[in-house]
């Protein structure tokens, strides 16, 4: 016996409370969805004085390896390489000296404008604004949370609707296909029905016809016999 299916059965068991739905998103922010810049901020004005300091301070260190740590003799492993500089001892010293000079004052010079650029950085007329601005972010987000609300609750409801339709759909084609096939089976039990009771009847009929054949055929040996005795005088 054909049955509804039970994943349509499940789906109308299945229905979303509203009024809960309503009760969360009544109290949901979206400004809580948002880091706290003034961490990230934090953070990222401590990155970026580290980036910007990273090349002073290494053109610095360069220049000093330069001057004190140079070996006294060309080599190709440390030091700072030109073709002049490999040519003799004296050449290589001057250079050693005279790129530990160039890099280390760079290096020093770039360090402290560095230094002195980013010391006073986040305490600017820009932190300011970035707070403000980001202030007036979070007004506006709370400002167009209710339109929000009510747009998805729209697009929930339209969504909802048509799902509900669809299904409504599939459960009169479900409903139509389980009438057909109970229609179908009936006839089918109708039909096998009959052609039993007509085989029945054609079996008695058949059994019948050969027990009255039988029955005149030995009626019909006892008159022969008897006839046979009566002419023989007996």
């Amino acid at each position: 016996m054909s049955t509804i299916p039970t994943e349509i059965t499940a789906a109308t068991e299945s229905t979303l409370d509203i009024a809960s739905i309503k009760s969360v998103m009544d109290g949901f922010d979206p400004a809580s969805l948002l880091p706290d810049l003034s961490k990230v901020f934090g953070s990222l004005v401590g990155v970026c004085r580290i980036a910007v300091m990273i090349g002073p301070i290494i053109t610095l260190i360069l220049g000093l390896a330069y001057l004190f740590l140079a070996p006294k003799e060309a080599n190709y492993y440390f030091g700072y390489r030109c073709y002049f500089g490999m040519g003799s001892v004296r050449a290589w010293r001057f250079t050693q000296r005279l790129a530990g000079v160039c890099l280390g004052g760079l290096g020093l010079i770039l360090t402290v404008i560095m230094a002195i650029i980013t010391g006073g950085y986040g305490r600017t007329y820009a932190d300011q604004a970035g707070a403000s601005a980001y202030g007036d972010v979070l007004r506006q987000l709370r400002a167009m949370a209710p339109e929000f609300y009510d747009r998805a609750r729209s697009a929930y409801e339209s969504d909802r609707s048509a799902r509900e339709s669809r299904f409504s759909a599939a459960l009169r084609r479900a409903e139509g296909e389980q009438s057909r096939y109970e229609s179908a089976r009936s006839a089918r039990r109708q039909e096998a029905a009959d052609a039993r009771d007509f085989s029945y009847r054609e079996y008695q009929d058949l059994l019948d016809y050969w027990l009255r054949r039988a029955q005149l055929e030995n009626e019909d040996y006892r008159w022969r016999q008897d006839y046979a005795l009566r002419q023989a005088g007996l």
